[in-house]
């Protein structure tokens, strides 16, 4: 159970925990990390937020960045305008 503003908050989690794992992933390249990351996220957004268990969903985020967190992120998403 969670209140609106949790729920709220936890789809912004989902998001940064998303574009986290893409900025680590090569591009055109399927991820099932990401695709999860989709799908709680649209199931959030169908769930009201009493029904939804929200440290359940933080550990889940928490482990599926736990995998990321050492790789690299990729050139092409760097900001090249502070070499220009």
């Amino acid at each position: 159970m969670c209140t609106l503003m949790e729920k709220d908050v936890l789809i912004e989690e989902v998001s940064a925990t998303a574009a986290f794992i893409a900025y680590r992933t090569p591009l055109n390249t399927k991820s099932e990390d990401l695709i999860e990351c989709s799908e709680m996220r649209e199931n959030l957004l169908m769930t009201s937020p009493q029904n939804i268990n929200k440290q359940n969903i933080l550990n889940r985020l928490k482990s599926l960045k736990e995998k990321y967190l050492r790789l690299p992120v990729f050139s092409y998403y760097l900001d090249d305008s502070e070499n220009a």
